[in-house]
């Protein structure tokens, strides 16, 4: 460092999370020079090489795309109408990445898609959660806080047990 400074080919300067070099002189460093000593390499990949990638490519080839006849994007799409029924200037969202986080609540999580279509309309309708769950992210950071809040009798209402409801519900034949 020292003699590089006093041939005037580098400044250094001392901070506070270490020393900036700075060249002045780029003979001592030239990227863009070659030596005669080596050849220049072929900038052509060989076929036994893995190709590079930059970081674009490689999420653009993670993010999934959803049809529109898919189950992600008709739950994501069911979300967002009851969303709308209540607030029409609603941001519209990116559905895609919407459809993603459904993905992954049937993918990792193991929910199936007829529970989480049970579970959205619940909470479009619930006072409570209708204004927390606006986003798929949340349906899916709250989903079984919201399955036990369906399975809860409504305050006020008779409390009907499991038998009884059966028996009601063979009654109107809808069991």
């Amino acid at each position: 460092m020292k003699r590089l400074s006093q041939w005037g080919f580098a400044v250094f300067k001392p901070t506070t999370r270490g020393t900036v070099a700075t060249l002045c002189d780029n003979r001592i460093y030239d990227i863009n020079g070659t030596r005669g000593d080596k050849q220049e390499t072929n900038t052509r990949q060989t076929d036994d090489q893995r190709a590079t990638t930059n970081k674009n490519e490689k999420s653009e080839k993670k993010e999934k795309k959803y049809s529109p006849h898919s189950d992600e994007w008709k739950l994501s799409e069911l979300l967002l109408d009851g969303i709308l029924e209540r607030k029409p200037d609603f941001r519209r969202p990116a559905l895609l990445r919407w459809a993603g986080e459904i993905d992954r609540m049937i993918r990792i999580d193991g929910r199936t898609p007829g529970r989480i279509e049970a579970v959205i309309h619940w909470c479009v309708k619930d006072p409570f959660w209708s204004n927390n769950i606006l986003s798929t992210g949340k349906l899916r950071k709250h989903f079984d806080r919201l399955e036990l809040e369906m399975d809860r009798p409504a305050p006020g209402a008779s409390q009907e047990s499991t038998r009884e409801m059966v028996e009601r519900m063979e009654r109107e034949g809808t069991l």
